[in-house]
C-alpha cells in the first residue's frame, strides 16, 4: 500500500501553505458570505435567549473571564463590544467556520494532496449538514471544539513527520488546557481523533506502536473527564437526559447509526429536534439492519488492503461522534452540530469519489463541474434552511412541521405564540407538548404560567404544583406560585414561596425583588 507522505514538517511549511492559497481561501471567504449571508439578521432564538439574552455573566466581562470559559467569554467580549445584537454573533461563528474550513484544507493537503483538500473543503463550506453550527449562536462551542481540534491534528502531523518531541509535548499542553478550561465532553475526542489518523490513515495497519507516543493524550483526556463530568452545568444536563424511561443503550445503537447516516448521505429532513417522528416497527428493523449492513460493509473495507482507507475513514467518522454512542447518555443520540467534522471526513471520501471519476471516464474538467453542482445543490439547502432559523416562529415551525411528534416542538411554540400575545394558540401548543410527554415539567410550567397572565390562578396553581412534583429544582415555579398566592390575598403564603424559591437558586433576581417588594408593601401597612 502507498506510504502517506506528510508534507507539512513545521510552521513555516504551514504558513508556506497558506500564503500559496490565498487566493483559495479569498474565494471560499465570498462563498460562504454569500451563501451564509441570509442567516446573519436572524434572532437569537432557542437556546441563545438564557445562554446570552438573559445572562448577567455574558454582560459582565470579568465575571466571564473568572469562569475561564471560552465560550463565555467570547460572548461577554462580544456583548460589551457591540451590544445585544445578534449579528456580530453571527458573523464571530462564520468566521470560525471559515477558520476551521482553511484548517481542515491544510489537514487534507498534507494528508493527501492539493486537489483533494480543494474539493472537499469547497463542499464542506457549503454542506448543509453544517449549517445548524454555522447559524445557531449557541452552537458556538462545536465550532471552538473542531478547531481545537484541528489545531490538535495538525501539530500531531508535524510531529509525526519530524519525530520532533517538542511538538508532542506543545501537543500535550495545548490538550491539557483546552480540555480543563473547555467543560464540554466534545474536546475529548481528541485524543481517538489523532490516534485514529494515525491507525486508520497514516499506517492504515495494526502498527500499535505508533500510538505508544500520544498514550498521555488519553491519560490526559480521561483526567478532564472527571473534571468536566464534576462541572454542575454538565452533571445537570446528564441528569435530565438520563431519565427512567431513557430509551435502552442497545436500542440506540441502530437508532443512531441509522439517522447520522442518513444525515450525511441525505441531508434532507434538518431540523434542531431529530425526534417526534412515528417510529415503527418496521422502521426500526429497517434500522437495525442497516446498521448491520453498515458495520459488516466498513469491515469488509477494512480488511481488503486496496479499499482499507475508505473502511478507515468511515470508521474514523463514527469516532468523531463518540459521545453520541456513550453507555451513558451525555448527548442526543442525534444532531446535526455533531456530525460538523464528520462532515469533513464525508466530504473527503466524496472528493476522492469524483477525481476517480475523472480518471476513469477521462474527462476533462469532470472534477470541477461535479464540485460546482455538488456546492449548488448543497448551497441551496443552506440557504433554505438559514431562511428557517431567521426568527423563533420560523424555527419552531419547521420543527413541528419535520416532527410533529416532538413535545419540545411543541412547547416552543407555545412560548412564541404567548409573546405574540395569540393565547389561544400558545395554550393549544402547551397542552399539546403535555400530550406527547404527560412528565414534561416545562410545559406544564409554561401552561401555568400563561394561565396565571390570564387571571386563571387556581388552574394555573394547580400546574405549577404538577410541575414541582416532576422537577422540585424548577425554581421559576415556586416564584409563581408565590406570585398567585400575593395575587389571592396570601401574602405570607407568597413570602414562603419566594423565600423557597432563593433556597433552590439564591440570585434568582425576580424573587429577590418580590421579596423586597413585599417586605416594602408590609412595612408601610404597619
Amino acid at each position: 500500500m502507498k506510504q502517506v507522505e506528510l508534507k507539512m514538517g513545521s510552521f513555516k511549511d504551514i504558513i508556506n501553505i497558506l500564503k500559496a492559497n490565498i487566493p483559495l481561501f479569498f474565494i471560499f471567504a465570498l462563498v460562504a458570505f454569500a451563501v451564509f449571508g441570509w442567516s446573519l439578521k436572524g434572532e437569537f432564538v432557542s437556546d441563545d435567549i438564557p445562554g446570552i439574552v438573559r445572562n448577567p455573566q455574558v454582560q459582565d466581562f470579568n465575571q466571564a473571564l473568572g469562569t475561564l470559559n471560552h465560550q463565555s467569554i467570547i460572548y461577554s467580549a462580544i456583548y460589551n463590544i457591540f451590544g445585544l445584537n445578534p449579528l456580530p454573533f453571527h458573523i464571530f461563528s462564520l468566521l470560525f467556520h471559515i477558520a476551521n474550513v482553511i484548517l481542515f484544507f491544510l489537514i487534507i493537503y498534507n494528508l493527501f494532496n492539493k486537489k483533494i483538500a480543494a474539493i472537499s473543503s469547497s463542499i464542506y463550506l457549503v454542506h448543509s449538514l453544517v449549517s445548524e453550527t454555522v447559524i445557531w449562536i449557541s452552537a458556538l462551542n462545536y465550532l471552538m471544539s473542531t478547531f481545537y481540534l484541528n489545531i490538535s491534528i495538525i501539530m500531531y502531523l508535524i510531529y509525526k513527520k519530524t519525530k520532533n518531541k517538542k511538538v508532542l509535548i506543545a501537543l500535550f499542553a495545548f490538550f491539557t488546557f483546552i480540555s480543563m478550561t473547555f467543560p464540554n465532553y466534545w474536546v475529548l475526542i481528541i485524543p481517538f481523533i489523532v490516534a485514529g489518523i494515525d491507525f486508520f490513515i497514516l499506517e492504515r495497519g495494526y502498527n500499535f506502536k505508533s500510538l505508544v507516543p500520544i498514550l498521555p493524550l488519553f491519560l490526559i483526556g480521561l483526567i478532564s473527564f472527571f473534571v468536566i463530568s464534576g462541572d454542575a452545568r454538565v452533571t445537570e444536563r446528564v441528569a435530565r437526559l438520563n431519565t427512567s424511561d431513557s430509551t435502552p443503550y442497545i436500542n440506540r445503537l441502530p437508532y443512531s447509526i441509522y439517522n447520522n447516516s442518513e444525515l450525511l448521505l441525505f441531508p434532507k429532513k434538518l431540523t434542531i429536534y431529530h425526534e417526534g417522528e412515528a417510529l415503527t416497527k418496521v422502521k426500526y428493523r429497517i434500522m437495525i439492519i442497516f446498521s448491520l449492513a453498515l458495520v459488516s460493509a466498513t469491515a469488509a473495507l477494512w480488511f481488503n488492503k486496496k479499499t482499507r482507507l475508505i473502511g478507515g475513514m468511515i470508521i474514523l467518522m463514527f469516532i468523531s461522534i463518540l459521545p453520541v454512542f456513550s453507555p451513558v447518555l451525555v448527548a442526543w443520540m442525534v444532531a446535526e452540530r455533531y456530525l460538523y467534522f464528520a462532515t469533513g471526513i464525508f466530504t473527503t471520501l466524496i472528493a476522492m469519489l469524483i477525481l476517480n471519476m475523472e480518471r476513469k471516464f477521462n474527462i476533462k474538467n469532470l472534477a470541477v463541474i461535479l464540485t460546482v453542482i455538488l456546492m449548488l445543490a448543497y448551497s441551496g439547502r443552506t440557504i433554505a434552511r438559514a431562511m428557517e432559523w431567521r426568527t423563533r416562529k420560523s424555527l419552531w415551525l419547521s420543527a413541528e412541521a419535520r416532527g410533529p411528534y416532538s413535545a419540545r416542538a411543541q412547547n416552543n411554540l407555545g412560548d412564541v405564540y404567548g409573546v405574540e400575545g395569540d393565547w389561544e394558540k400558545s395554550i393549544w401548543h402547551f397542552k399539546r407538548a403535555i400530550e406527547l410527554n404527560p412528565y414534561y415539567s416545562e410545559a406544564i410550567h409554561n401552561l401555568g404560567n400563561t394561565l396565571m397572565q390570564l387571571g386563571y390562578y387556581e388552574d394555573a396553581k394547580k400546574l405549577l404544583l404538577r410541575s414541582l412534583e416532576i422537577n422540585p429544582g424548577l425554581y421559576q415555579s415556586m416564584h409563581k406560585l408565590g406570585l398567585i398566592e400575593y395575587q389571592l390575598g396570601n401574602p405570607d403564603q407568597a413570602m414562603e414561596y419566594f423565600k423557597k424559591t432563593l433556597e433552590i437558586e439564591p440570585n434568582y433576581a425576580p424573587a429577590i425583588q418580590s421579596i423586597q417588594a413585599l417586605q416594602t408593601l408590609q412595612q408601610k401597612n404597619q
